[in-house]
């Protein structure tokens, strides 16, 4: 064990593992022994000096240290503090579960010890009311409940750490998906010919006007559709010649017309030629 220097809080500590140490080596140390190795660890603060008085009495006294039990009563009443007992029964109120199960059960056990509790039922009702929620639900789920507070250290410790390993198993695989690397696909929209024109920006009047014209909405010519420049994208679309193919047949349908007046009016005689002008000018046809 460690030097104990007369800390109130540790006394209980120092006092279990000499305890500890010479039950272990109880063939090596009677009551003499046990004393002056008891003593031999109590040489700072406020242990020091009180082990000094104990000495200098025992020395000048017939019967030394006394017995073992009278011994250790006198050290735990001037190093335990006062309400070891109430202390110990008010952090027990208000102990409550945040890490392990097993760490939860060596304080309980700690202060349970210092208290004084005993019984059974009084030790589940302080311990249940620390546990973790889900703990007290896997062990009122059980077919058999615990009856002793040994059990219920048993079953919430072996339910606490299945649960931690579970997760452990679960959190392992989630990083082996997480640590994947996904390629976002991109999408790069189709070039636009730079000398087209925006037909999403032509007005109402202007798209009335092209399509009365004739004229292309994607190059504002005449002669085909926006459509042909997709079918033949990166060549010029062709020209079709619709006003002046319709305007040549117009003349010539004209001329061949004249050519036959011409002839069926050279056929009459004098008379008839000058009756026929008559007739075309009072119906409009010259």
């Amino acid at each position: 064990p460690d030097d104990f220097n007369g800390d109130r809080k540790k006394t209980r500590t120092f006092y279990l593992a000499t305890q500890l140490y010479m039950m272990a080596n109880k063939h090596i140390y009677d009551t003499d022994k046990k004393i002056t190795f008891f003593i031999s660890f109590l040489k700072e603060g406020t242990a020091g000096p009180w082990a000094e008085a104990e000495m200098t009495k025992a020395f000048t006294n017939d019967q030394g240290f006394g017995t073992w039990e009278a011994f250790t009563t006198r050290f735990l009443n001037a190093f335990t503090e006062a309400d070891t007992a109430g202390d110990a029964r008010a952090k027990l109120r208000v102990l409550r579960q945040t890490a392990t199960a097993d760490g939860y059960i060596a304080e309980f056990r700690m202060l349970t010890t210092r208290c004084g509790i005993t019984e059974d039922v009084s030790l589940i009702e302080y311990f249940q009311e620390g546990l973790q929620n889900k703990l007290v639900e896997k062990v009122y789920g059980m077919e058999r409940m615990p009856k002793t507070i040994e059990e219920w250290y048993e079953a919430t410790s072996r339910f606490d750490n299945q649960y931690r390993r579970a997760r452990a198993v679960i959190n392992r695989y989630k990083g082996v998906g997480q640590n994947r690397n996904f390629v976002t696909p991109k999408y790069t929209p189709p070039s636009k010919d730079p000398n087209a024109m925006d037909v999403d920006r032509l007005s109402t009047s202007d798209r009335e006007k092209y399509m009365k014209e004739g004229q292309c909405f994607t190059c504002g010519q005449t002669g085909h559709r926006a459509a042909d420049h997709k079918q033949d994208k990166g060549k010029q679309p062709e020209r079709r010649p619709v006003r002046a193919t319709e305007v040549k047949e117009d003349s010539t349908k004209e001329v061949s017309n004249i050519a036959k007046i011409k002839a069926m009016m050279a056929e009459l005689e004098e008379n008839d030629k000058i009756k026929l002008l008559k007739d075309m000018a009072e119906k409009d046809f010259a």
